[in-house]
């Protein structure tokens, strides 16, 4: 593997196992609301997120040794603040929008429903 400070390889592979992830729930949210339309699933979401986990792991290890090397003294505290500081804003936007497409997707969902739809689904009652 290379000794650059970000190995670009591990990074693209997890940018695949992300994009995978998201297309495997964009499919299983489509699923929910509109059960039958999609008869095959190109991905699995199941393993991406697994390899995504493992190796974010390991990237983030990887950064807290750099941290540690750089200096005499442990940085892991100030590691981990910077670390925080830099994800949770974007976090939060992101809790912040599925939250709203749920609530407009109920919202659609009440108005407009495939033809012998029932109504019922994962945010209606039964």
């Amino acid at each position: 593997m290379g000794g650059g400070a970000h190995n670009e390889r591990l990074q693209s592979l997890r940018g695949l196992a992300a994009l995978s992830v998201l297309i495997g729930h964009a499919t299983l949210l489509v699923e929910a609301f509109y059960p039958g339309n999609l008869a095959l699933r190109i991905v699995q979401p199941n393993a991406a997120v697994i390899l995504f986990y493992v190796l974010s792991g390991f990237v983030l290890g990887q950064s807290l040794r750099r941290a540690n090397d750089a200096r005499s003294d442990p940085l892991f505290w100030r590691w981990t603040i910077r670390r925080v500081a830099r994800l949770a804003p974007i976090y939060w936007l992101a809790v912040l929008l599925g939250a709203a497409s749920l609530i407009a997707m109920a919202g659609l969902r009440s108005t407009a429903r495939p033809p012998g739809s029932t109504g019922s689904g994962p945010l209606r009652p039964r």
